[in-house]
């Protein structure tokens, strides 16, 4: 039976941030690849109930509370940033990566392009597996991984919590989210 180390947390999907994969900041002007998440902080998050969505086209968006949450237990290198339409609400992104063992998981990495480095498709997120040399002190963090997953210009990066971080988002009531397993 394999060990569970960690969770990749998924939400909920709401409208995209950006219609147009051609013209939306942090894509490749030649490919329309996703290179960076550069949020719109005019983007009008829709009445939902939840802590955590996602954009279609990849783009975390997370309420006040869960800000609160991060805050209350001084997670580092964590990037929030203010949607100044939709008060309450911002884009999220963890800093740090935590590595998954791509080879085992056997992630299909489809078309890597000149002109940027990025791949067209990277398909195979869950399950994962945590890279063999990579260790991290605590079972109580929020990272990310270190490739967006998905098709072109709708891709997003895994964010991944501990196990103990899981627990507390439970206690502290935060909604809209379900994890997936990372093993050992």
């Amino acid at each position: 039976m394999e060990k569970l180390v960690a969770n990749i947390i998924y939400a909920y999907n709401i409208k995209h941030m950006y219609d147009d994969n051609k013209t939306r900041p942090g894509t490749c002007p030649v490919c329309h690849n996703t290179i960076e998440k550069i949020p719109d902080s005019m983007y009008k998050v829709p009445k939902k109930k939840g802590d955590m969505f996602y954009t279609y086209d990849g783009f975390c968006i997370v309420s006040e509370r869960f800000k609160s949450f991060c805050d209350e237990r001084e997670y580092p290198n964590l990037t929030f940033i203010a949607l100044t339409k939709s008060v309450g609400f911002y884009f999220f992104m963890p800093q740090d990566i935590y590595e998954l063992d791509y080879s085992r998981r056997e992630v299909e990495f489809i078309n890597k392009r000149n002109c940027c480095g990025s791949y067209d498709e990277v398909i195979g997120s869950v399950p994962s597996y945590k890279a063999p040399d990579f260790s991290i002190d605590t079972n109580d963090f929020i990272c990310r991984s270190k490739w967006a997953f998905g098709s072109y210009g709708q891709k997003n990066l895994l964010i991944i919590v501990g196990l103990d971080t899981v627990t507390a988002m439970k206690a502290y009531g935060l909604k809209g989210m379900y994890f997936k397993n990372v093993y050992l």
